[in-house]
């Protein structure tokens, strides 16, 4: 998967900004505006890629939070992202 590894606390974050989003009542005006500063930081994506691929003990909506969420960033952003990161969400 390339020579990326992700750091702990910006996978606990992202994981817990993703599980926050699915409760009933949470703020999703502010949890989605987090995730969209998120997508500024060039590694977000393969953050979610080791979430939706390597992060089994996780809840099953978190991991399918992560895939849509990656999914709909490279539609708008795989020719700007290095080739280094794409080796590895690949």
């Amino acid at each position: 998967m390339g020579d990326w590894a992700p750091h702990e606390g910006g996978v606990h974050q992202i994981c817990q900004l993703l599980a926050e989003f699915q409760k009933p009542g949470c703020n999703q005006a502010q949890i989605y505006q987090q995730l969209n500063t998120a997508t500024q930081n060039p590694e977000f994506n393969n953050y979610l890629a080791y979430i939706l691929g390597s992060s089994e003990n996780l809840p099953v909506e978190v991991r399918q939070s992560a895939g849509l969420l990656l999914k709909n960033n490279l539609k708008g952003q795989i020719g700007t992202t290095k080739p280094e990161y794409r080796q590895y969400i690949q």
